[in-house]
């Protein structure tokens, strides 16, 4: 289950490029972005992800040397009718098998199956007491062995006969061809040697020639004979790949068990390394539709605000119900809070662990974020068809148990039609459905519907930005002002028993630079 749309939305890509499998086998599961949507499972590989932390912390060295051999497991493609490359990754595959089996535990070789079925195989192809080569030896087919030594006799015969001719040449032509396969010769020499047998003449340019030596018959019938012999070598060299490919497709499930293993250990490897290094916590999982997230962080978010030197204020909310609204002015933190939790909740799905101090969630069938994209317009539909398009194509599929995540819903058109949509929205996850939605808002006006929770972002501290906010502020330049937006606004979610107005907009506003005539004259119509 793959949304490039919630993906992008939550900046999970920041954190996931760290997840580093070392396989082809786990770097492909990486690029598939599977979500677990079976809690039993899910839990099963949280259990794979304790385990193997335990075994890093106590294994840390052995750690080091399994991760060099997986990345040295190389792909199988085939299982029959193998030629010698494909024997030689067979062999490398089963010798880094044996090898990463050697380095774990007992607790490790039993959870996640490795077995010693292959022990067998490597030793039939490893006849040439090599590790990670293969070439077809002597030791496969002993008539291999009268072949090769003719071949070595005749090549050493074919090299004292060309030693002779060169020699030969060279004494009686002051040509050296002993090391090089032609040499060039200028016009005004080439016409005392134009009769000789034993050379070979054609022109290179208009001054100079290339001269090569011609062997004699004797040369001609040893390659004739060693060609006869590698012919016979090549044919036996057939056999032997054969006999040993059809051992090897015997062994073709074994293989791909031990493929599905090597798999496994390879992400959840992966995935232990990525846990400890950001010292993610195990999420929990609880029977009700309830969220509960205590100070989580959004990692991308929160590495950007480090890196320009603003504070970041982790996201702790309780929500009870199945859908909720999250109101607020803009830059107040609403979008934030939908990143955050679509962040952890993929996090989770992923079978990872989540940067937060307590996740308690569900297990949902997809998650989905409906909101702006950099798809402007598709196929003529604009933002907002876009945006009820794939609303309704994911109420009307046959999944539920849906996370929505809707940022901001309808904000293009006007304020009464999007409250009354809103509205009808949320009443109809929730009577409808068994989904669970999360819908920010700036619109004031939505109907409070039994079953469904409201939150507003608590805003900006109104005293402290008063005080702070002088009358110089329309000289500093936009970063300041957004490290004053960062310094004043308060990114907490509030539960609200009764919607309130939120009127940070206009304060924002000044802050980012709006001259002062505008915001006075903004206030006096909100006066009216």
């Amino acid at each position: 289950m793959k949304d490039s749309k919630t993906w992008e939305f939550t900046w999970l890509e920041h954190l996931y490029e760290e997840y580093s499998p070392n396989t082809p086998y786990g770097k492909q599961l990486k690029k598939e972005r599977k979500l677990f949507v079976d809690q039993e499972e899910l839990l099963n590989e949280f259990d794979l992800n304790d385990k193997m932390i335990d075994f890093i912390d106590s294994h840390n060295q052995d750690v080091i040397h399994i991760l060099g051999a997986l990345k040295r497991i190389p792909r199988l493609e085939r299982f029959s009718r193998l030629d010698t490359g494909d024997i030689f990754l067979v062999k490398k595959f089963i010798f880094n098998y044996k090898k990463i089996r050697n380095l774990i535990d007992s607790r490790l070789i039993e959870t996640f199956g490795f077995s010693t079925r292959l022990d067998e195989l490597f030793q039939q192809i490893s006849l040439d007491g090599k590790e990670e080569t293969f070439s077809i030896s002597e030791l496969y087919e002993h008539s291999l062995k009268d072949v090769r030594e003719k071949i070595r006799e005749i090549d050493i015969k074919i090299k004292d006969s060309k030693k002779q001719t060169h020699k030969r040449i060279l004494k009686e032509c002051s040509l050296d061809l002993r090391f090089k396969d032609f040499v060039l010769v200028s016009d005004k020499n080439i016409k005392d040697i134009r009769k000789r047998d034993d050379l070979y003449i054609e022109p290179y340019d208009n001054n100079n020639f290339v001269v090569k030596a011609v062997y004699d018959d004797d040369f001609i019938k040893l390659n004739t004979i060693r060609d006869n012999h590698y012919k016979e070598e090549k044919k036996i060299e057939g056999k032997v790949r054969k006999r040993l490919s059809d051992i090897i497709t015997g062994y073709k499930k074994d293989i791909i068990d031990a493929i599905s293993t090597i798999s496994r250990l390879d992400v959840v490897l992966a995935r232990a390394i990525l846990i400890k290094k950001h010292s993610l916590k195990r999420p929990n999982f609880i029977k009700d539709k309830n969220i509960k997230i205590k100070e989580g962080n959004l990692i991308p978010l929160k590495d950007w605000l480090k890196k320009e030197g603003l504070k970041y204020q982790p996201l702790s909310i309780d929500i009870s119900e199945r859908v909720s609204i999250i109101r607020g002015s803009n830059m107040g933190g609403k979008t934030i809070l939908l990143k955050t939790i679509g962040f952890l909740q993929l996090l989770t799905q992923l079978g990872l662990y989540v940067p937060c101090k307590e996740f308690n969630t569900n297990v949902f069938s997809k998650i989905v974020y409906i909101g702006e994209t950099r798809e402007k317009n598709i196929n003529g539909l604009s933002s907002f068809g876009l945006e009820m398009n794939l609303l309704m194509e994911t109420l009307n599929s046959t999944q539920d148990n849906v996370l929505f995540l809707i940022d901001e819903f309808a904000r293009t058109t006007n304020s009464a039609e999007a409250s009354a949509l809103i509205s009808a929205l949320s009443w109809y996850i929730r009577n409808k459905t068994n989904s669970t939605a999360l819908i920010s808002t700036h619109f004031t006006n939505i109907t409070r519907n039994d079953g469904i929770s409201f939150y507003r972002m608590k805003g900006l501290d109104i005293d402290n930005f008063e005080n702070t906010f002088n009358k110089n502020s329309d000289k500093q330049d936009l970063q300041t002002r957004l490290r004053l937006i960062n310094k004043f606004m308060d990114y907490t979610p509030l539960k609200e028993e009764k919607i309130e107005k939120v009127e940070d907009a206009l304060k924002v506003a000044k802050l980012l630079g709006v001259n002062n005539i505008i915001i006075d004259k903004a206030n006096e119509y909100l006066r009216r």
